[in-house]
């Protein structure tokens, strides 16, 4: 069960950092080379609130994959 708590955490923290850090390195770029075409001058990212709900999110289905793996495979030692 920790297995899915630390992938989950590992995991969704990945994700997000290399969204935020994408973000960052390319959304002035983007922006800039793009404001004519689009009509934007800068590039928004999720609230922290958002960050740390879906973080919750990631952790969350993490430990239900792993509560599930771990009683399929009680549930086949008893037979």
């Amino acid at each position: 069960m920790w297995e899915g708590l630390v992938e989950g955490i590992l995991g969704a923290t990945f994700a997000m950092g290399f969204l935020m850090f994408s973000k960052w390195g390319l959304g002035d770029v983007l922006a800039r080379d793009w404001n004519s075409l689009l009509g934007i001058s800068s590039w928004m990212f999720l609230s922290w609130a958002q960050i740390i709900f879906l973080l919750f999110i990631g952790i969350t289905m993490a430990l239900l994959g792993s509560l599930a793996v771990f009683f399929r495979t009680a549930g086949h030692s008893h037979s």
